[in-house]
């Protein structure tokens, strides 16, 4: 069974959900999220300047990013940082990003 089928999160799920509940969801395997209009034009703001945010902008299709928890951490390494540049700290996408960090 494909563990991204299972787990597809919207923005109000994120923000709602306890942070214990979330890094257990995100510490599972790969699963959808579902991104505001407002956290999709600040990636497209940022580009393909940090490693986080051209991962997450190749892995955007159809209006879901698929999130891979190893392929995000590996991004924040190679960038050397723990979330993502420029995005607001409010926004469900950066506590996703700082989620798959602290797992």
């Amino acid at each position: 069974m494909n563990p991204r089928l299972l787990v597809c999160l919207e923005s109000s799920q994120v923000l709602n959900m306890p942070l214990a509940k979330l890094c257990d969801l995100v510490a599972y395997g790969e699963f959808l999220y579902k991104p505001t209009k407002v956290e999709l034009d600040a990636l497209q703001c940022i580009g393909h300047r940090y490693q986080i945010s051209g991962l997450l902008l190749a892995c955007t299709d159809q209006g879901y990013i698929t999130i891979n928890p190893p392929d995000v951490l590996l991004a924040l390494d190679d960038d050397s940082l723990d979330r993502v540049p420029m995005l607001s700290d409010r926004t469900a996408l950066q506590r996703v990003v700082w989620a798959v960090g602290i797992i």
